[in-house]
């Protein structure tokens, strides 16, 4: 991470904690609630679309209404930019959208970084060495993508910034690694100590679409004496009841009280992915909604905890 740039956002597949140790005796809690840069990047290029066709490519995806088949059209995205000096650079690729759906940064025709994944995030870096002078870069992702790369020299500081924050807050512990993170333990809480089973394999896809689906995999683990201690049981599996109604829909989930058994019996234990956000039509919402359980949200209802 040293000389990195990276943009610090909580999103799917990436979660950032803003804490620093250092070799010298010290550590940092950065705790800001706006987007945080880490050794921001403040040179940058906005690239344009090329002018060839892109490849179409047909995948199965997940929305929030549930499966369905969608066509993304590929495209490449092209600039040049020029560095004063030869040396280490530190990379950061913002696709312009919410999320990305494919990471993939050339330089010069040489590939830095090609990841393709439907839940990626909207960032991503590398460093890099450079010569003097300039250089083209490629870029890909989805044609609506509108990708801009950032740049900095690699130097040997360490920067945070917080450029839509009011104010800063930031805590210095000062000592060796065992009493700097006691520090951070005493000011943010201790972690409680997880049952054994915890601390085994949590199988995680991105979501099982029936109950027997996901007991036929169970199954299948222990039939290969694949070791796995808890297994995951992503969104959607409330159905027809709206978004994070707090009920399996039965006519996928016919049985979630035999299902839970079942896995039990294999010693596997069933962890529910719930979301904050609750359609306001659903029972529950209603219901939560007439306690004033919740404050106005654009898409469905956000209730406090």
């Amino acid at each position: 991470m040293r000389g990195l740039s990276r943009r610090l956002t909580q999103v799917n597949t990436q979660i950032a904690i803003p804490f620093i140790l250092s070799n010298k005796g010290y550590g940092i809690l950065w705790n800001n609630y706006g987007l945080t840069d880490f050794n921001p990047a403040d040179e940058s290029v906005k690239l344009l679309p090329a002018k060839t066709e892109g490849q179409a490519v047909t995948v199965d995806a997940t929305s929030t209404k549930g499966n369905k088949r969608e066509t993304r059209l590929f495209k490449s995205f092209t600039a040049t930019f020029s560095v004063p000096a030869d040396g280490q650079y530190g990379l950061l690729l913002d696709v312009g959208q919410r999320m990305a759906r494919k990471h993939y940064i050339a330089i010069d025709g040489n590939k830095i970084v090609d990841v393709n994944n439907l839940w990626l995030p909207p960032t991503t870096s590398v460093i890099v060495e450079l010569s003097k002078g300039e250089h083209t870069v490629e870029v890909q992702g989805v044609k609506e993508d509108s990708p801009v790369l950032y740049w900095r020299q690699v130097t040997d500081e360490t920067v945070f910034r917080s450029p839509v924050a009011h104010s800063l807050d930031y805590t210095v512990f000062s000592g060796n690694a065992d009493e700097i993170i006691a520090g951070y333990r005493q000011l943010t809480g201790k972690a409680p100590m997880l049952p054994l089973w915890a601390l085994g394999y949590i199988h995680c896809r991105e979501r099982y679409n029936t109950q027997a689906e996901l007991l036929e995999n169970a199954h299948e683990f222990r039939k290969r004496k694949l070791p796995v201690d808890v297994i995951v049981q992503d969104w959607q599996w409330w159905g027809k009841y709206g978004w994070n109604a707090m009920q399996f829909d039965e006519s996928k989930y016919p049985d979630p009280g035999k299902m839970v058994r079942e896995l039990h019996n294999m010693n596997i234990h069933l962890m529910l992915s719930v979301w904050s956000k609750i359609d306001k039509q659903s029972a529950l919402g209603k219901q939560m909604e007439s306690k004033g359980f919740t404050f106005p949200a654009q898409i469905g209802l956000i209730f406090q905890s």
